[in-house]
């Protein structure tokens, strides 16, 4: 199995190859790094943790509102 390598440029300009190529069950790899700079929204992101504290309860309430019990 071939692994062809295309940067995100190359990707966008053959992409027809590129899907050829997994339909034929080979495989292709993006070469491009990017660096996303953090902006000043990156104050207001949460931790994962934090994330799954909050939708635990609202799972919980939502339990609660939707069970009847007999």
């Amino acid at each position: 199995m071939a692994t062809v390598n295309f940067t995100t440029q190359e990707f966008t300009s053959r992409s027809d190859q590129a899907f050829d190529l997994a339909d034929k069950g080979e495989s292709f790899v993006s070469t491009d790094e990017t660096y996303l700079a953090p902006d000043k929204e990156l104050r207001r992101a949460i931790h994962a943790e934090e994330l799954l504290v909050g939708v635990e309860k609202d799972i919980r309430e939502m339990f609660r509102e939707h069970t009847t019990y007999a």
